[in-house]
């Protein structure tokens, strides 16, 4: 409900949200490092939130308001296409749990309990389809190409060591053959609503043709507004939301151009006349002959990095790439699950943030989920750790003890 309150909250991406979202992150690590248990219950509890959102998005996708329906105003009744604010938020979670539970799904354990692969195969079509009826473009791409990507190896190293790893190819096979069914399934359930326009939008970047999806066309132009601005002041940081004066302060004739055609802030015949004043455009009415003030509200780049980058300046932003990498890659080389798992929704997250921005609705999740793998590749090291010393120390007393034989004989 906090999150999905259109207010200033919102909005509230400052220093003060990465706080929280790295106690949430060090407070889960902790915990999951002290009780393994504590781990496989917060990502039961994502995915069921997961889940949750998911059945919400797939009504209103269809048209339907919930919050109307139970009575609350004011909550995410602009879009009427998910939950949370915004639907982008509802992909990428049922995205990035969708990756946990597909990772999990590689595990040789699995195929020990051969009833829970149906259940597990019905709860991965499910978030596959919640990610598309839902409508988040970025949220989407990430989660498939990742998926894709993870599918690809288990593949490969099935078929070049079939003998080492034979228990790899069934559930890679069957999940693979339901998530695409999802995807599918996901587009024709909403091929009337965001998920057909989102998929045109999505065939015209990759075939290059003329973007003519506002969101999408509008990305690209802030994004050719920003980076002038980032190259001229690469270290200091303008603030948060800085982007409102940034853009119009840096963006160049075309692209102001291109962005007044796109959101019409200044009628065409009075655009001699239009000139910005800090965030908003002024400009005298043809007809009234007054003056008239348009805001824009063009706070973010859409970039993840160019956002952060924006409002915190190049040293915070190499230190925030630089931390949540060697945590991805670190989880990868693990054997751990928890961290393979947390490892695969951190790619689905990446990928997405690359049409997104911070948010107060997404990023302390995503920091619990770090925490969680965070702690569970911790805890495999120490166990490692103590295994290693176990051996040696039992190296040292045969050793030890072969001397003392030596000497008596």
């Amino acid at each position: 409900v906090a999150t999905g309150y259109r207010g200033p909250f919102n909005r509230g991406d400052g220093a003060l949200m990465y706080l929280i979202s790295f106690a949430l992150a060090m407070l889960a690590a902790r915990v999951v490092f002290l009780q393994p248990l504590v781990g496989w219950l917060l990502s039961g509890a994502y995915v069921l939130v997961a889940a949750a959102v998911g059945a919400m998005a797939a009504y209103q996708g269809r048209g339907g308001d919930l919050w109307a329906l139970v009575g609350f105003q004011g909550l995410n009744t602009i879009t009427g296409a998910a939950t949370m604010g915004s639907p982008v938020f509802v992909s990428v979670l049922a995205g990035m749990s969708l990756l946990m539970g597909a990772t999990l799904a590689l595990q040789p354990l699995l195929l020990a309990r051969r009833w829970s692969i149906p259940l597990l195969i019905l709860a991965l079509g499910y978030l596959g389809y919640a990610v598309t009826a839902a409508g988040g473009r970025s949220a989407l791409v990430g989660t498939f190409l990742t998926l894709g990507v993870l599918w690809l190896l288990v593949i490969f190293r099935a078929t070049l060591w079939p003998k080492r790893t034979p228990e790899l190819r069934f559930p890679a096979l069957v999940a693979t053959g339901i998530l695409v069914a999802a995807l599918l399934g996901g587009f024709i359930g909403v091929q009337e609503g965001r998920g057909a326009r989102n998929f045109a939008a999505l065939i015209d970047v990759l075939s290059s043709e003329e973007l003519t999806e506002s969101s999408t066309l509008s990305r690209t132009l802030f994004y050719r507004a920003a980076l002038p601005a980032l190259l001229a002041q690469p270290v200091r940081p303008y603030g948060v939301n800085s982007f409102l004066e940034v853009i119009w302060a840096y963006a160049d004739e075309d692209v102001t151009e291109r962005l007044l055609d796109i959101y019409q802030y200044v009628p065409e015949e009075a655009r001699a006349t239009a000139f910005v004043d800090r965030s908003a455009w002024v400009y005298q009415d043809p007809d009234e002959g007054r003056w008239v003030g348009v805001g824009t509200g063009h706070d973010k780049v859409h970039n993840y990095i160019l956002d952060v980058w924006l409002a915190f300046g190049l040293v915070p932003l190499l230190a925030l790439v630089a931390l949540l990498a060697l945590a991805f890659f670190s989880m990868l080389r693990s054997r751990e699950p928890l961290a393979l798992g947390a490892a695969a929704a951190m790619a689905v997250y990446a990928i997405y943030a690359q049409a997104w921005f911070p948010a107060p609705a997404t990023d302390p999740l995503l920091f619990i989920l770090f925490g969680v793998g965070w702690g569970a590749l911790e805890r495999s090291r120490r166990a490692d750790e103590l295994e290693e010393q176990e051996r040696s120390a039992s190296r040292r007393s045969r050793a030890e003890w072969r001397r003392l034989q030596r000497a008596k004989g």
